[in-house]
């Protein structure tokens, strides 16, 4: 077999088909006749016990193998996973994680090349190396293999260790059944040992005509390996490639120490979807975490936080597309934040646009402080605001407070920013009695007139869930108006304790038509 390229993953001749067997075989893990996974599933980020046992083995931390063990639900494995790959990312500001795509495809291409024996591939000594040093740069087998036996040479010209020379040589010698395995001493190891004459003052090997020497091995020696490389020196060299490389190893830039903690604090999540010019439908979800669950430190004589979060959204139609969101330019903190009193909320939101349809949203939240992390994970349907002409509303957002902001021209919507006001979204639809129900939302494929104006009716009318049943309490009426962004705050101080619902109807005076939405909230003293 020819030499795979250093700079070219194989993968796109193997993943079609190895890509299906994992998924056939992890689908068949729900069978409670197959509780453990089968080690031939090349699984990276499937929540199970037995995770730790697969390739990652080759990766994974002391630390957080222990910290794995001890975790109890699939949600904590999940969010454990999340945060391993995480850690391992290049460029944490992108939606790609370049190490993980990486690990997966030199995976799937050891179960397909080196799963020659009941071994699975990945599990091979060739499958080992190949998934943390990459493909040779050239690879030799030995010519004319006797009894179905041989050696393979691989050749790195350049290998990723500064302490390892040019041109290193790996051998494999196929042992008795059948499998190649790293060896120091091929001539000795494999059948071609067989052949040679060991008697007088030189002795060869018959069908090569190799030289013996003693302590030297004439399968490395003709592939360039010094003379001065000893059995020591082999075995020194094995041992270096069968860990990260140095490169790899740098961009672990968030160390696991034995001082984390994976145990989780708790967070909020709530998401509004809003149309877009592009088909996509833009998500702002806003993270909400209790000032109490985190600790502080001294900033200039002020106590302030430092929590750093990050989270991904998975389509769960295809799991391979996913969507990044790092603090890096994705997070921002709301301006309330400096203010936030004992047992308030400190409220982070990112804006992304995404395809409608049903994903799986993951979210970590490590307060750098404690050592400790926070991790969320729940499922959500994106809409489709714009595969419709008629008349539609965007999700209702209930606002912990609406301020006017005036925006510069051509500026577009970012976190807690859209248009003309600042709308920081509330952590839960809970509200004081002494705060008010601000509410915001957009009007879409509203029919104009000539002038490329709207013509709109807004109703809000307000009902008390009392066993179970709604009890109108009033309605406010506003219009005929033409903006289609709409803002209203509704001041609680009347309302007794108690869920409320606030449904919302629309009229487009100009076609003749309605579009009506409910939004729930309870009010608490």
């Amino acid at each position: 077999m020819p030499p795979a390229p250093r700079n070219r993953f194989i993968s796109s001749n193997f993943a079609g088909p190895a890509m299906l067997a994992a998924i056939f075989c992890v689908a068949t893990l729900d069978s409670p006749a197959l509780a453990k996974e089968s080690q031939f599933v090349v699984n990276i980020d499937k929540p199970t016990p037995e995770w730790r046992e697969g390739p990652v083995r080759y990766i994974i931390s002391k630390e957080e193998d222990r910290g794995y063990r001890e975790l109890k639900t699939e949600q904590e494995r999940a969010s454990f996973i999340d945060i391993f790959w995480r850690r391992r990312d290049p460029t944490p500001k992108t939606e790609h994680n370049e190490f993980k795509q990486k690990f997966r495809d030199r995976a799937l291409d050891a179960n397909q090349l080196y799963g020659e024996t009941a071994m699975p591939g990945w599990k091979t000594d060739m499958g080992k190396v190949y998934i943390l040093v990459g493909p040779p740069d050239e690879m030799v087998r030995d010519r004319v293999p006797r009894s179905g036996r041989g050696t393979v040479m691989w050749i790195y010209r350049a290998p990723p260790f500064p302490d390892l020379p040019p041109n290193t040589v790996i051998a494999f010698a196929k042992d008795t059944s059948g499998e190649f395995v790293l060896s120091s001493k091929p001539t000795w190891d494999s059948d071609v040992a067989h052949g040679l004459v060991l008697m007088g003052p030189k002795a060869t090997d018959p069908e090569y005509n190799y030289p013996i020497i003693p302590g030297k091995d004439p399968l490395l020696l003709a592939q360039g390996v010094p003379y001065s490389q000893g059995e020591f020196e082999t075995g020194f060299i094995y041992a270096r490639v069968q860990m990260l490389p140095p490169k790899d190893e740098a961009i672990l830039h968030d160390v696991v120490t034995a001082r984390s903690s994976f145990d989780t604090f708790p967070f909020k999540s709530r998401y509004s979807y809003f149309k877009t010019g592009s088909g996509t439908t833009l998500v702002t979800v806003t993270l909400a975490i209790r000032t109490t669950s985190v600790q502080y430190k001294n900033v200039l004589g002020k106590e302030e936080p430092e929590v750093v979060l990050f989270g991904k959204f998975v389509d769960q139609d295809l799991p391979d597309n996913q969507v990044a969101i790092s603090s890096d330019g994705f997070f921002a903190p709301a301006p309330q934040n400096a203010k936030a009193g004992i047992d308030d909320f400190l409220l982070f939101q990112a804006m992304v646009p995404l395809k409608p349809g049903r994903y799986l949203a993951a979210f970590a939240a490590e307060d750098k402080v404690a050592g400790r992390v926070g991790t969320y994970r729940e499922t959500i349907v994106v809409p489709d605001l714009a595969g419709s002409e008629k008349l539609s509303l965007s999700s209702i957002t209930l606002a912990q407070s609406l301020v006017s902001h005036p925006a510069a021209e051509g500026e577009k919507p970012s976190p807690f920013r859209f248009g003309s006001l600042e709308v920081v979204q509330a952590a839960e639809s809970e509200f004081k009695t002494s705060s008010a129900l601000n509410f915001y939302y957009q009007v879409y494929n509203a029919k104009k007139d000539e002038a490329g104006a709207a013509s709109l009716d807004a109703d809000y009318e307000c009902f008390a869930i009392q066993e179970g049943k709604e009890v109108t309490l009033g309605n406010i009426h506003v219009g005929p108006t033409a903006y289609q962004v709409q803002a209203y705050s509704l001041p609680l101080e009347r309302f007794p304790k108690g869920s409320y619902k606030l449904r919302i109807t629309v009229t487009d005076k100009l076609a003749g038509v309605k579009v009506t939405q409910d939004v729930e909230f309870s009010v608490v003293p």
